[in-house]
């Protein structure tokens, strides 16, 4: 489907299911983009299973929009879910299993929800960075561009990839696992196994550590003031503040994380030369304090080609994970 004729020629409708750590949202979605009925309701804690989906807390949030006025009036082309984890064309869940893991066993995810909610609608599931990343090319800031390099940075970082204007699958559909690019060859290895990857580096949740680290080792000012001596409570949003607060040690670990995403995208702009780069996810919500210092690194490390590839904000927020998880029905 052309993005810049996502309209079709009848009104087209499907549920869009966001799946996250914390909320459950679940949408109509028009295929104009256009979200008719939105339900949101807390989730527990994904656990050692973040793909799951056969929970009585999702089936049931889903029945309750199947019984909606709004839903129950339209003819609905099917139910699309956007889970973290590995999920497979086939709707296979498998985990993530990194090198010092244990594989997990496949889970037939799709099938799980559709005789959990006892429909006979198609079922869709995909990576939620891959489901935001089509949300976005169809409706958000990726429109009029078919080459599209799509990073949400929050509590890890997730990829898709827009590639002549489908979203791109690789041979068996969990392409663009962009958070485990490795931007430090000799660099600490992660729980899962990894070495260096830019996740550890510039989430939410590595910007944290990074941070509680640097106290560990003695280091003071701002930032131990505003955790209090509590240097486990230490979170991103918390570095942020103290980097704006003029502390030394929050802009030394900020330049660090938005120097390991830039050298990321360097590398994604030289394997893919995106029309785009959109970045989604809550640490880019802290605006030029971070992004201003990414930039700046890609203008300094890219070939010269590459450097003028816009970086840009999403524009659907967290809704881009029901809009896309809707619009997997309209490919």
């Amino acid at each position: 489907m052309d993005n810049a004729t996502t309209v079709a020629d009848s009104r087209r409708y499907a549920l869009g299911v966001d799946r996250g750590g914390t909320n459950a949202r679940v949408g109509l979605v028009r295929n104009d983009g256009q979200v008719l009925s939105l339900l949101t309701e807390r989730t527990e804690p994904p656990g050692s299973r973040p793909w799951e989906v056969s929970d009585r807390a999702l089936i049931g949030l889903l029945r309750r929009a199947l019984d909606q006025p709004e839903v129950a009036a339209v003819p609905l082309d099917g139910i699309g879910l956007a889970t973290n984890g590995l999920v497979g064309q086939d709707g296979m869940a498998v985990g993530m299993g990194g090198p010092c893991e244990a594989p997990w066993s496949e889970t037939p995810v799709q099938t799980i929800l559709q005789r959990g909610l006892g429909v006979a609608l198609p079922v869709r599931a995909e990576i939620d960075a891959k489901a935001a990343a089509w949300g976005e090319y169809l409706f958000g800031a990726g429109r009029g561009h078919r080459h599209i390099v799509y990073l949400t940075i929050g509590t890890g970082i997730g990829g898709g990839l827009i590639l002549d204007g489908r979203l791109y699958q690789g041979a068996g559909g969990a392409a663009a696992l962009a958070g485990h690019i490795s931007v430090d060859m000799y660099g600490h290895r992660a729980e899962n196994g990894m070495v260096g990857i830019v996740e550890d580096y510039a989430s939410g949740r590595g910007i944290a550590a990074a941070a509680q680290a640097a106290l560990v080792r003695g280091r003071g000012g701002r930032l131990r003031e505003l955790c209090m001596g509590n240097i486990g409570s230490i979170s991103s949003e918390m570095v942020f503040q103290a980097a704006r607060d003029g502390d030394p040690l929050a802009t030394e670990v900020l330049q660090g994380a938005t120097h390991a995403l830039g050298i990321a995208i360097c590398s994604l702009l030289h394997l893919f030369n995106p029309d785009v780069v959109i970045l989604g996810g809550g640490v880019v919500q802290q605006g030029e304090l971070f992004l201003g210092a990414l930039r700046r690194t890609v203008e300094q490390n890219a070939i010269h080609y590459y450097r003028q590839t816009p970086i840009l904000v999403s524009q659907l927020g967290n809704m881009a994970g029901v809009l896309g998880a809707a619009g997997l029905f309209w490919q």
